[in-house]
This record gives C-alpha cells, structure tokens and sequence, in this order.
C-alpha cells in the first residue's frame, strides 16, 4: 500500500511495477482486428450518407477507439498522421468517455510531453492565458482553437468530439502560436441519420452535469445537431463552486455534389469561484520572526519587538537584513503552509464574494467548394464574443506571523473577434509524385478593452489591515462585495483593436508509387497590426511581421513503421514594452519590443501497424524560444528616477528582449488494441534539458543573474520524467458481457512551480496517482443504456502539479446514459 504524506505522493516506486501486467497482457492476448462500440449519439452513419465530401475536413469516424487515423490541424487538411512529418498526437471521443473528463486537465492527463496544472480549469483566463497553465514541451500554449478559429477564452470540453494536439512550433498553418505547440479542439458535427442521447454525471461534493445531444437528418442533404449541457456543482474547498451552461446547434447541408455548408453556433455561460492558490511562505522567515536571532538584535541594534514589527510585512526587508547580519543574501526558500487557517486546505483566501464571470457567442459559417478532382476551395468566417466581469483576492503574501496579504482584482472585459479564413487545395498527380497544394490566407480583427476596478481597501470591512494582513483564524472571511470599487477608464495599453493579415503556402507530395516517401514544406507571412483608441498615456500603434518556414519528411521501413524528421519555426506578437512605469516621458522613445520567435526539430518513428492496431510515435526533439523578455536590472539601478525604487511616482522599469530558453527531450505516445476487447495507451517523456540558455539583462557570475534572470535554471513546470498508462478491457461472452474495467497510473517527476517567486526554491515532489474505471452496456426498453464509475486519484493522494494549488482529492463520479 502506497502511503500519502501532505505535499508528497510516494506511490512512484510501485507503479512500474504496477505498469508490467497490463502491458504483458496486452502482448498475449490473441490478435484481431480493433473495434470498439460507440454510443449511439457518436455512431457515424454510412459513408454514402455521411455529409462529408471535403479534404478540409477530418473523418473522425475513422478513429478507431483510442487510436486516430488522421488529423486536420498538422496541415489545414486531413491526411494520414503516420504520413505527416509532424508530431501529432488525437485524444478520441472514445478516450474521453471512457476516462470521464470533466476539463482540460484530464483530457490532457495521458498525452506526453504536456505537463499539468492544478490550477487548470476549462472556464476563464486561469487556463487559457498563460497564468497557471499547462504547457507543451515546456512553452504555456498561447493558441488554442475550436474548430481551426482561434479560441481566447471560454473553450469548454463538453462538445468535444476529439482534441488534436500538434507538438513544436506550428506557426506555418494557423499563425501565432508558443513554441511548444498548439491544441484544436473538434466539436460534435451532424451525423447522415437520427441519433440521440441524454446523460447525467452525478460526483463527490456535488458535482452535478447533465448532457442533451440530438442529431437528425433534414431530408436526403443536410442534417442538424443539437448539444445542450448544464453543470452545478461545488467542490471540496471553501466556497468554490461551478455553473455553466452551454447551447451548441450546428447545422450542415450538402447543397450538391460540389457544394457544403456548414453552421455551427455556441453559447457559454460560466460562473465560478475558485481559490487562486495553496498559502506558501518562507519558514526560516517565520522562524526569525518568532524569535529574532541575537546577532541580528546586536547587529542592527534594534530590539526583538522592533524586529518582528519591520519584518512582519516584508520579506524582502528581512532579507535585507539577514545579509547585513551575516554577509550572505538568503534565498527565499519556501514551502506549503497548510496550517495558516483553521480549515487548512479547504481555505479559500477569496471568500464566498469571489466570482469569476464569462459569457461567450461564437458563430461560425463555413463553405467547402470541389470544382473537380484537383481543386477545392474553402471559406471559414468566425464571428465570436466574451463579456468578463471577475471579481477577485488573489494571495500576494505570507507574512512572518501567518497572516495573509491579498491582492484584489476587479477585470472586466469586452472582447470581439472576427476571423476570416480562405484556402485552396489544388491536387496534381505526375508519375513520380502526387501532390497537393494548400494555399491560404486568414485575416483576424480583435477588439479588445479592459476596464479594471480600483478597490478602495480601507473601506473593506474591518479597515486596510483585513486586506494587508488577514488573519484566517481572528478574521471573518474577506467579503468583496462590501469594498469600494471605482471603474477605472481604459488606458490607450488595454482599449485596442489588433488586426493580423497572413498569408500560407504548403506542398504535400506522395514520392513513387509506393507512397513509401512523403515530404511536406511550407511558409507563413503574417502582418499583426496594434491600433491603440486612446486613453492615458496614447501609445503609437504597432506593426509586427514574421516570415516562419516549416519542411519535413517520412519515410516507410516497413508497412505500418515510418522515420519521420521535421524543422519549423514559430512567432508569437510581444505584449511587452521596453520602458514603463509612471515616470516615463517622450524623451524615453519608449517602444513595443519585436516578436518572439521559436524553431523546433523533431527526428523519430511512427507506427501504423494493421489498421491502427499498433499506432503512435517516438520522437527526440528540440525546441528554442528566442527574444525572450527579461528585465534591465543594470537600466533599472542606473536610471536616477528609481532612486526610491520601482514603486514610486518617478519610477520606470527597463525590459529587452535577447533571452533564449531551450528543451530537449524524447516522448512516447502508444495506442495498441490487439483485439477488440483490450486497448492500451501508454505515454512517456524524458526531457533532459530545460533551461534558461541566454539572458543579456545582467553579465553572467552575478548573484542577480545566477539568482534572478535563471541563467541555467530549469524553467518551471518541466519535470524531467513524466509516465502514463491506461488500459480498458471489454467483456464480449456471457456472463460478463457488457461489463467494463479501465485503470490508469500516472507518474510526474520533481519540478518547480510555475507560480513562485524568481528566487524561490521552491520544489513539488514527484506523485503518482491512479485513476479507474467501471463500466457496463446493457439495455431498457430496447434502448443502449450505459452505467459507468469513474474514480480519479484513487488512493486519495495530496500532490502538487504546475503550480502551488494542491491538486483534486480522490473524486468519484457516477454516469448514466441512455442513447436513441
């Protein structure tokens, strides 16, 4: 028996051992070809009936189970992965089902390479904007697409028919994208005959969700589907709670043998409230302040209540003076505390007031034109819509004598976006080569403004110090809704509008008539255009372009294995600038600093074994992100405006761009269904490197370069070993028929939180955790009825992943689903 510790998972050990049986079996069991039953509300009609008669389009009904045969986001048309000299990885309806994924946490869980976040949900900016973020090979993802159009907030998983996610820079296809890659996730399209299904998940802490999904067909060409869903739900922190809701009609006619039409619309309503993350603080600084040391009482000459005064607020003054007592700057080693509230854990520094409140409408009209066999055209146009009213404590600090201090926030939000898409397939096939040729051009416009509240603190309930210094065992919870808030205009930084123009040209060739060699090359040029509306202080308005390539090759040893090798680069528009803060003047020539850029290779093998029944990668790759943005400590030390520091009214703060971050590694990405009862997946990654391998702010050997700018420090959130397995086995014969058993282990490595200070040391230790499945197909009334229990960490483990938000407990959810 595995034994949990707060803030350890020690299970890791027995895992591999854990891992050997399932893997042996799937070795012995007899070979047949994969199949796996679908819910009657996913079943894909005939082909003959099937509205699909575009390359645009992916065939995700040729999944078979967990294993995906192609993908439409490598290269803006579905063709065969194990052909694409890209690493491509699908989780498949049949894999979302099966492990009951409630949010993208979960439904990246078995995917290598992809590092999690305990603070990642699929509701807000907490998940999709880079802050307590999962990220790809190492780089937070800073595109993410529904659809092929591009997604900033609100992207939930409840329409998702299945997720492909593209490994490495992919800028070449659907512009600006971070380094590590980029995800797009497929929602549910009509199917060419009448289906339909009703579900409803009930969980621990009252987790409750209920699904709708009718599909029909509307005479001989179109068909219609509708996708409803609806969750309320609490959770076992204080006051954390989830209601949402969400419409999802699409529409899609085949006009004639030449023509479709495709119309899909959403609607999300999401509410929640959630912590921003697990109190941390430095011990040894606590323990100074309980009892101030004599040497620093005799050093400063100060007595010990003088000290606990000074350094019950600021850290960095402790630090300060620890260095005059002894020579030698401490750094800020931190750890978790969990007894800073009665409620440990449970404690919810936002209060039962926090909200985060996001609506979105996203419609999107799209048209697929076959002139002949050689040439396709297709026209995608996204209009989509965010209105954002959060109201937040987030934790700042944790101050020697346990108490907190809380950063509020009050962001509001109106986003629009209109996204405009045009491509061209042209096909050409010589006796030597077949070719086809995708020609694109994508405009986007996106008016943004932010709007943030002011808080006055001291007319929160119980003055400034409940806000500066609470006290979660003296202290009523914070309520937000009493403090004073003023609407601050937007400023000429966040009221916007942002334009990017881009223009793409890709070859896929077949080679000889074998196919046996497959090459791919192509080119990006995108304009991103910055118009500032006004506002205090005006800024200029900014045009960014790049110009990125991508090109690769496979090459079939075997039938069903294939090397594969591939470069690309990446850019991605840089929100810094080099010179801000309050005392900035025209003179400062203050300028928007040039984009980031990235370049990726990958070399490896692929498997398309006997239809799918051995399917996946193993791949060494490499991934630079260059113009990083660092801060100008030596400009900042200089300047006389920061004589009293970065905080004042004169104060600037000098940022440049220059830095160099890199990961190397090797992934494993497995699926393998040797008969149509057993599937395995198995995932692996060893990323060796994971650093920060340039930075020009400071010269190298300096404690703030060693200490502050990382030079050769790991960046955070990138074990260096992660692991998965999950297997599923189906019983087909009496007297289990019907029934099914899945279980799954996960293992990540020692890594450093995202969200800490750049001087802290802070480590999350290694965890394994274990997730099952019990499943059983029978019928009522003639009607599929499905029952299912899913158990996620089920040993109950207390761990840490990404960031310093203590991941779910043992959550246990039962389903029940009934298909027409």
């Amino acid at each position: 028996m595995c034994s949990a510790t707060p803030g350890h998972a020690r299970c890791h050990r027995y895992s591999r051992l854990l891992i050997i049986p399932f893997v042996a079996g799937a070795l012995l069991l007899p070979p047949a070809r994969a199949q796996n039953a679908r819910s009657a509300s996913t079943q894909p009609a005939d082909d003959a009936d099937a509205v699909v008669l575009s390359e645009f389009v992916v065939k995700s009904e040729k999944d078979s189970g967990y294993g995906a045969s192609n993908a439409y986001t490598a290269t803006r048309i579905g063709i065969p992965i194990a052909k694409t000299p890209l690493n491509i990885q699908v989780v498949t309806a049949q894999l979302i089902e099966d492990q009951g994924v409630h949010d993208f946490q979960g439904m990246l869980r078995f995917t290598s390479g992809v590092n999690g976040d305990s603070l990642n949900r699929d509701a807000g900016t907490v998940n999709l904007l880079g802050s307590g973020s999962f990220n790809i090979r190492g780089f937070v993802p800073n595109v993410f697409l529904r659809n092929g159009f591009r997604r900033p907030n609100n992207l939930v998983m409840d329409n998702a028919e299945r997720v492909e996610i593209v490994k490495g820079p992919a800028s070449v296809f659907f512009g600006q994208a971070a380094p590590g890659g980029l995800i797009n996730v497929i929602t549910r399209k009509p199917l060419g005959q009448f289906a339909a299904s009703v579900d409803y998940t009930y969980g621990d802490y009252n987790y409750n969700k209920a699904r709708f999904d009718v599909s029909t067909p509307l005479g001989k060409t179109a068909g219609f589907r509708l996708f409803v869903s609806r969750e309320d739900s609490d959770d076992w922190r204080d006051y954390v709670y989830s209601r949402s809701t969400v419409v999802a009609p699409t529409l899609s006619w085949r006009v004639n043998d030449r023509l479709q039409l495709n119309f899909d619309y959403e609607y999300v309503d999401k509410r929640f409230n959630f912590p921003p993350y697990t109190a941390i603080g430095n011990r040894r600084y606590m323990a100074d302040y309980a009892a101030p040391p004599a040497a620093a009482i005799a050093k400063l000459g100060m007595t010990a209540d003088q000290l606990q005064a000074r350094w019950r607020t600021s850290i960095n003054t402790w630090i300060a003076d620890v260095t005059t007592v002894t020579g030698v700057a401490p750094f800020r080693i931190t750890d978790y505390i969990t007894d800073l509230s009665p409620r440990g854990l449970n404690y919810n520094p936002g209060g039962p007031d926090q909200v985060n409140s996001h609506k979105t409408q996203s419609f999107t009209v799209e048209a697929n034109y076959r002139l002949n066999d050689a040439i396709s055209f297709r026209y995608g146009g996204n209009y989509y819509e965010l209105e954002k009213h959060d109201l937040q404590a987030g934790l700042a600090v944790v101050n020697a004598d346990r108490t907190i201090n809380l950063g509020l926030s009050n962001p509001n939000e109106s986003d629009r976006w209109w996204i405009h898409q045009f491509d061209v397939l042209l096909k050409h096939d010589l006796s030597f080569v077949k070719s086809k040729f995708v020609v694109g051009w994508q405009f986007t416009k996106d008016r943004d403004i932010n709007t943030p509240g002011l808080f006055d603190n001291n007319s929160a309930p119980g003055g400034a110090a409940t806000i500066t210094a609470h006290n979660a065992y003296t202290m009523p919870d914070i309520r937000l809704s009493q403090i004073a808030v003023t609407q601050q205009a937007a400023t000429g930084a966040n009221n916007a509008t942002n334009y990017t123009r881009g223009y793409a040209a890709s070859w896929y060739g077949e080679w000889f008539e074998s196919g046996r060699l497959t090459t791919l090359i192509g080119a990006r040029y995108e304009d991103d255009i910055r118009e500032r509306l006004g506002g205090s202080p005006v800024l200029p308005d900014l045009r960014r372009h790049a110009t990125v390539p991508t090109f690769g090759a496979t090459f079939q040893l075997v039938d069903g294995y294939s090397l594969f090798a591939s470069y690309s680069e990446n850019f991605a528009p840089n929100s810094s600038r080099s010179i801000t803060g309050p005392g900035v003047v025209d003179a400062d020539n203050a300028h928007d600093l040039p984009v980031e850029l990235g370049k990726g290779m990958d070399f490896g093998l692929k498997a398309d074994w006997m239809q799918n029944r051995l399917s996946g990668s193993l791949s060494l790759y490499q991934v630079d992100r260059t113009n990083v943005p660092r801060s100008d400590y030596a400009a900042n030390v200089s300047d006389p405006r920061n004589a009293g520091g970065l905080s004042t009214p004169t104060s600037v703060q000098y940022t440049v761009a220059g830095g160099l971050e890199r990961t190397q590694g090797a992934e494993l990405d497995l699926v393998y269904q040797p008969s149509r009862s057993y599937q395995l997946l198995v995932s692996g990654a060893w990323m060796w490197k994971s650093e920060v391998v340039r930075d020009p702010s400071l010269a190298p050997g300096t404690i703030n370069y060693d200490r502050t700018f990382n030079q050769g420090r790991r960046l955070r959130n990138t074990p260096e070993w992660t692991g998965a397995v999950w297997n599923k086995y189906s019983f087909t014969g009496a007297p289990l028929k019907g029934l099914e058993l899945g279980f799954g282990l996960r293992y990540v490595g020692e890594e450093e939180p995202r969200a800490t200070d750049v001087t802290t040391s802070l480590k999350n230790p290694a965890f394994t955790v274990a997730n099952a499945l019990i499943g059983y197909k029978t019928h009522f009334d003639r009607h599929p009825l499905y029952l299912s229990l899913n158990v996620d960490n089920l040993f109950d483990r207390v761990y840490y992943e990404g960031n310093t938000m203590v991941s779910d407990p043992r959550k246990v959810y039962f389903k029940v689903r009934m298909d027409y």
